[in-house]
C-alpha cells in the first residue's frame, strides 16, 4: 500500500458517488416533472366540470324562465302559430258541455278580451277528452247544422282567436288541401253563417247589427284580397270571409281584425 495507491482509490471511489448522485438527481427530476404534469391535467379537468356546471345551470334556467312566459303557445295547438301569431294563447275543456254552454263560453272570451289591452290577439285551444277539437268536432259541438256534413272540406287545422280592446271580435282561420270544394261550402253556408257564428265573433253586449233580410254577401276588396262580405243597410259590417291565399281561410266579423290578420299572414317567418 502506497500513497499513490490510495489517492487513486479515493478518487475511484469519489467518481463513484459523484455519478450515484447525477443519476439520483436526475431522478428526482423526472418524478418531479411527472408531479406537475399530473397536477396540471387536475386542475384543467376541475375548470372543465366546473365550466360544464355552470352552463347546464344556465341552460336548465333559461328553460324555466321562458317556460314562465305567458306567450308560449299551448301544446293543444293544431295551426302553425307562425302563420297568425298570437301574443297569448290558452285552453278550454269543452268534454262536458252542452251546445248551449259551448256559445256561451263563445261570449264569455269576447268579453274577457274587451277588457284587455287593444292591439293583441288571443289564441283559443278547444279540447275535449284531452283532445284537441278539429274543424268537423268544433261544428258538431257549436250544432252548426249544414256545415257539419261538409265541414271535413275547410281542412282538419283550424284556429279560434279573438282581438283584445273596445272592438273585441272573434276570428276563425281554417287550413285546407281542398280549394274548389272549400270554397263551394263556405258559398252554400253563407245565409246561415251569421246566425252560426255570431256568438263566437261578435260582442252582443256591445254591438248587436241587425241582419239583413235577405242575408247576401257580396264582394269587396279589402287589403287586395277578394272577400265575400256581409253588411247591414247601413253599411256597418257585420261578417265577411276569404282565401288568404289558396290553403288558408279567415271568417270574421271586423274589417280592422281582418286587415290586422292579412299583416301578420304576409310578415309572418319564411
Amino acid at each position: 500500500r502506497t500513497l499513490k495507491t490510495d489517492l487513486v482509490q479515493a478518487v475511484n471511489e469519489e467518481k463513484i458517488s459523484l455519478t450515484l448522485a447525477a443519476i439520483q438527481e436526475r431522478e428526482r427530476g423526472r418524478h418531479r416533472r411527472e408531479a406537475e404534469r399530473r397536477a396540471g391535467w387536475r386542475a384543467a379537468l376541475m375548470l372543465v366540470l366546473i365550466l360544464t356546471l355552470v352552463a347546464g345551470g344556465s341552460v336548465i334556467y333559461w328553460q324555466q324562465y321562458r317556460g314562465q312566459q305567458p306567450t308560449t303557445p299551448t301544446p293543444t295547438s293544431l295551426i302553425d302559430q307562425t302563420l297568425i301569431f298570437a301574443e297569448q294563447s290558452r285552453g278550454l275543456d269543452t268534454t262536458n258541455w252542452t251546445p248551449r254552454e259551448f256559445r256561451q263560453q263563445g261570449q264569455t272570451a269576447l268579453g274577457l278580451a274587451a277588457n284587455q289591452p287593444a292591439g293583441r290577439l288571443e289564441n283559443i285551444n278547444f279540447t275535449a277528452g284531452g283532445r284537441p277539437l278539429r274543424p268537423g268536432d268544433w261544428f258538431q259541438k257549436a250544432e252548426i247544422g249544414p256545415i257539419i256534413k261538409t265541414g271535413n272540406y275547410l281542412g282538419n287545422k283550424f284556429m279560434y282567436g279573438l282581438a283584445s280592446g273596445p272592438g273585441a271580435a272573434g276570428f276563425l282561420f281554417f287550413e285546407t288541401d281542398l280549394y274548389e270544394q272549400a270554397f263551394n261550402t263556405l258559398l252554400g253556408w253563407e245565409k246561415n253563417m251569421p246566425d252560426d257564428l255570431d256568438d263566437f265573433l261578435i260582442l252582443k253586449a256591445t254591438s248587436t247589427p241587425p241582419l239583413p233580410d235577405p242575408v247576401v254577401f257580396r264582394d269587396k276588396v279589402i287589403r287586395n284580397i277578394d272577400t265575400r262580405h256581409l253588411t247591414t243597410a247601413e253599411g256597418q259590417t257585420i261578417m265577411l270571409y276569404a282565401f288568404l291565399d289558396r290553403r288558408h281561410i279567415v271568417i270574421t266579423s271586423s274589417e280592422n281584425l281582418f286587415a290586422e290578420i292579412v299583416s301578420r299572414f304576409h310578415n309572418r317567418p319564411q
